[in-house]
């Protein structure tokens, strides 16, 4: 599970159990709750995958108005 994790801090977690970060998204976090870090990941955490699978990510942004 890389959640609440930075894209770098990702790729050492998933480099770490034998995967790689895939394609890195962007979306904007309206809770504010995940800027700048991974809101969510697929596939999922616990998920089967083969040794070496990619696993892409999608970082929070802010939204248009400020954050509470």
């Amino acid at each position: 599970k890389v959640s609440g994790d930075t894209s770098s801090q990702a790729s050492q977690a998933l480099q770490a159990v034998g995967l790689v970060l895939g394609t890195v998204n962007t979306a904007v976090d309206n809770s504010c709750d995940y800027l700048g870090t991974v809101m969510n990941q697929s596939p999922l955490a616990g998920a089967h995958v083969s040794f070496g699978s990619a696993v892409s990510i999608t970082v929070g942004t802010p939204p248009k108005n400020a954050c509470p």
